[in-house]
């Protein structure tokens, strides 16, 4: 999925849409994705009769800034690890991304995910001080909302009484005193 927040000529559109466009999944291959530091991927390749192997299978890494759609950040082969299933780990890039596993021939695309760009990898020993982010989110009202948590949110915003019978009367009295005047002049 893509989104602009422009009004995208008909040349832009096409080329967003060629960025994330995906073909159908070949049902033989399965792609497995573990975004983190570094990037893997597992492909499993197997058919009715067994395992697929000696295929090679290539990891690409492209930019997500479509004004350097030539631009390429690595491609790496997967390697087979065992009867037909090929992996490969890189380190995550720090702009983000696309992410595409294709065949040798460079024009079968098995799978594509977006990759986020992430800091360097000596900045993940760091980690989040989650007792002070919890502080920080009691104390200005909020919550802290874990990566596990499957419950929506609930938004407690504070209830204020207004009373707008005033408002639209007043509203209601101006529109009327302007159709009139309108009318009048016509």
């Amino acid at each position: 999925m893509i989104a602009a927040a422009f009004s995208a000529d008909g040349n832009v559109a096409a080329a967003l849409a060629a960025r994330v466009a995906v073909p159908p999944r070949d049902p033989r291959f399965t792609v497995t994705w573990n975004p983190g530091q570094p990037l893997h991927v597992r492909l499993d390749a197997a058919d009715g009769s067994g395992p697929i192997n000696d295929l090679s299978p290539q990891l690409q890494l492209t930019p997500g800034d479509p004004s350097n759609a030539g631009e390429t950040y690595r491609t790496s082969p997967l390697r087979q690890t065992a009867p037909g299933r090929y992996e490969a780990a890189l380190e995550t890039p720090s702009r983000p991304g696309f992410a595409s596993v294709r065949l040798a021939d460079r024009r079968t695309t098995l799978d594509r995910i977006a990759v986020a760009g992430r800091y360097a990898p000596e900045f993940d020993a760091i980690g989040n001080n989650l007792p002070a982010l919890r502080e920080l989110a009691r104390t200005t009202g909020g919550e802290l909302i874990e990566p596990s948590r499957t419950t929506p949110i609930d938004f407690r915003w504070p209830v204020r009484r207004v009373r707008i019978a005033g408002y639209c009367a007043a509203a209601g009295a101006i529109l009327v005193a302007a159709g009139l005047i309108r009318w009048r002049k016509s």
